[in-house]
C-alpha cells in the first residue's frame, strides 16, 4: 500500500510539473513573443497601428497557431473526430451571442458618437481575439489533449479531463486580482462564469474535436461582454445581467456535459 501511495504521489507531482512547463512554454512564452512583436511594430510602424488591442489580437493568431502546430508535432496526440460537423447547440450558441452583439452595437451607436463606437468595437475585437485564441488553444487544444493521455477511460476519464481543465481555466482568471480597481463581487462572478464556461467548452471540444468551434464561441462571448460594459450604467441592471449570465453559464455547462455523456454512451 505504501509503495502504491508513493507511486501515485510521484505520478501526481510529475503531472503537475509537466503541466506547469506546458503553461510556461505554450502559454506564457507565446504571450511574451506577442507583446515583444507588438513593441517592435509600434517602434517602426507606429502609423499602421489603428488600435493597440486589435493589433495584439491579430498578432496572436499566427503565434498561437504555430504554438499548437509545435505541440502537435513534438507531443503528438490522437485528434480523431467524434463528430465531423459542428453540432446544433454550438450553432445556436453562436447565433444567440451574435444577435446580442448586433443589438448592443445598435444601442452603443445611439448612446455614444460613431468614432467612440468604432474605437470600442476595434478594441473589443482585439481583446476577444487574444483571449479566444490563446486560451482555447492552450486549455482545450493542449491541456485537454495532454490529460487525454493520462485519463484513458471514456466516461469517467472525460469527467476528470473537463473538471481539471476547467479548474485551471478558472485559476487563470484570478489574475484579474492584479487590477487595483477590481470589485470582489465581479471577480467571483467572472471566476464562477469561467468555471462553467470551461465545462461547456471542454465538453464541446471532446464531442466535436474542432478547436475552431471553441475559439469562435469564446471570441463571440468575450466580444459580447466587452461591448456590454459601456451601456450598463444602472447598478440594479448590472446585478440583473450578472445573475442572468450566471444562470445561462450554469445551463450551458450542464447541457454541454450531458451532451458529452450521451455521446460517450452511444459509442
Amino acid at each position: 500500500m505504501i509503495k502504491k501511495s508513493k507511486g501515485i504521489n510521484k505520478n501526481f507531482f510529475k503531472t503537475v510539473l509537466e503541466m506547469f512547463f506546458l503553461f510556461l512554454f505554450f502559454f506564457i512564452f507565446p504571450l511574451l513573443i506577442i507583446f515583444s512583436l507588438y513593441y517592435i511594430i509600434s517602434l517602426f510602424f507606429n502609423n499602421l497601428i489603428v488600435d493597440t488591442n486589435l493589433t495584439i489580437g491579430l498578432i496572436s493568431i499566427p503565434v498561437f497557431v504555430c504554438v499548437y502546430c509545435i505541440y502537435k508535432k513534438f507531443y503528438g496526440f490522437n485528434s480523431a473526430i467524434h463528430n465531423s460537423r459542428m453540432d446544433e447547440f454550438s450553432y445556436f450558441n453562436c447565433l444567440i451571442v451574435f444577435m446580442c452583439i448586433i443589438s448592443i452595437m445598435l444601442l452603443i451607436t445611439k448612446s455614444i458618437d460613431l468614432k467612440s463606437a468604432k474605437s470600442l468595437l476595434l478594441s473589443s475585437i482585439g481583446s476577444a481575439l487574444l483571449a479566444g485564441i490563446s486560451e482555447e488553444i492552450f486549455f482545450r487544444g493542449i491541456i485537454i489533449s495532454y490529460l487525454k493521455k493520462i485519463f484513458k477511460e471514456k466516461l469517467k476519464g472525460d469527467f476528470y479531463i473537463i473538471f481539471i481543465s476547467s479548474i485551471l481555466f478558472t485559476l487563470l482568471h484570478f489574475l484579474n486580482l492584479s487590477y487595483t480597481h477590481i470589485i470582489i463581487a465581479n471577480l467571483l462572478q467572472q471566476v464562477f462564469a469561467a468555471f462553467c464556461f470551461g465545462i461547456f467548452l471542454g465538453s464541446i471540444y471532446l464531442i466535436n474535436r474542432h478547436l475552431r468551434i471553441c475559439i469562435l464561441i469564446h471570441f463571440l462571448w468575450d466580444l459580447f461582454v466587452s461591448l456590454l460594459k459601456p451601456i450598463v450604467f444602472n447598478k440594479m441592471m448590472r446585478i440583473t445581467i450578472i445573475l442572468l449570465f450566471i444562470l445561462f453559464e450554469v445551463f450551458i455547462a450542464i447541457f454541454g456535459y450531458l451532451k458529452l455523456c450521451n455521446n460517450m454512451k452511444r459509442e
